[in-house]
């Protein structure tokens, strides 16, 4: 939900998720058939340029070894501003899509082996406004929230989950200053951290 929802475009959506490679699979498996529960059908993009800009993503990734898990690229929609959601596995760092906010209907799944790689993966971003932790652990989750450069970081709860009564802003490229702070909080870095059960 936190990629698909609005067809991607709210600048806190989920890009990247990052997933131990204990449970790749399954996670995998629950991504799709929840997607297809829900998120199959055609998303409207703002604009044509939009749609262009994800295919050729998607399309960059695959012909250097990614593989689509979701969704279908060769769809042809009855106007140029319509795209189906994807999932993408395999993603690596010499793919546009790693580096490049596709801010459309596309989110990519990168395994990892350790808690190490997962935070420099997750940090290796010009962009971080919002991002999410879900583990049944909150002493972890709480340390990723510590170690994440973003502006907010919500533990088990989606990445477009924030609380209009706290400070919001980004990290990096992603704007400056906090939206609900004043004053002397203007200079201050301020991270929003959330937890749900």
């Amino acid at each position: 939900m936190g990629a698909y929802l609005y067809a991607g475009q709210i600048c806190m959506s989920t890009e990247r998720i990052i997933v131990h490679k204990n449970i790749a699979e399954a996670f995998e498996r629950e991504f799709i058939a929840a997607a297809k529960g829900g998120w199959s059908d055609v998303q409207v993009l703002i604009r044509e340029a939009g749609v262009k800009k994800n295919k050729l993503l998607i399309k960059d990734a695959v012909s250097k070894g990614a593989s689509i898990i979701h969704g279908e690229i060769e769809t042809v929609e009855d106007t140029t501003t319509k795209m189906k959601p994807i999932g993408i596995k395999g993603v690596r760092e010499e793919m546009d899509l790693y580096k490049t906010e596709s801010f459309g209907p596309t989110v990519s799944f990168i395994v990892v082996d350790t808690e190490e790689e997962a935070l420099r993966i997750a940090n290796d971003t010009e962009y971080r406004l919002s991002a999410a932790v879900f583990t049944a652990d909150v002493r972890r989750g709480l340390r990723f929230a510590k170690e994440i450069e973003s502006g907010a970081v919500h533990i088990n709860g989606m990445s477009v989950h924030d609380k209009s009564s706290l400070p919001h802003g980004g990290v990096k490229q992603s704007g400056y200053g906090r939206f609900g702070s004043t004053g002397m909080d203007e200079r201050v870095r301020t991270k929003t951290v959330t937890y749900q059960d």
